[in-house]
């Protein structure tokens, strides 16, 4: 997809919101969420940052809007799911080793340590 494409899904999106359009909106949710998704696995970072683009504005457009129903609101909670999704994936850090997760005093530390010591 191209920018243009995720500018017309987004406000695709943001139009079946405002008309109350759930299955329209849920659709173009999940062709969204699964683009991102694309874009991920493909790394294809210039189509994510179009998307993060189109996401946040898609986003802000339903949050300054007065209606605070709760269809409305479950679908502003998808699009903040995937803004969080792009974001993690624009941010682009290593995972960190397994000696830093196992350092002491940490709670990864704790978690792999009762995960080590078995049911009690």
């Amino acid at each position: 997809m191209s920018g243009e494409a995720y500018r017309s899904l987004a406000d695709g999106i943001r139009d079946a919101v405002e008309a109350g359009r759930w299955d329209e909106a849920d659709a173009d949710l999940d062709t969204l969420a699964e683009e991102a998704a694309l874009c991920l696995v493909q790394d294809r970072t210039a189509d994510l940052a179009a998307l993060a683009r189109e996401v946040a504005r898609c986003h802000t457009a339903l949050a300054l809007r007065e209606d605070r129903s709760p269809e409305a609101m479950h679908r502003l909670g998808q699009l903040r799911a995937i803004a969080a999704m792009v974001a993690a994936g624009r941010a682009n850090r290593p995972a960190r080793s397994e000696a830093a997760l196992a350092q002491a005093g940490t709670p990864t530390a704790a978690v792999l340590r009762a995960l080590a010591d078995g049911a009690k």
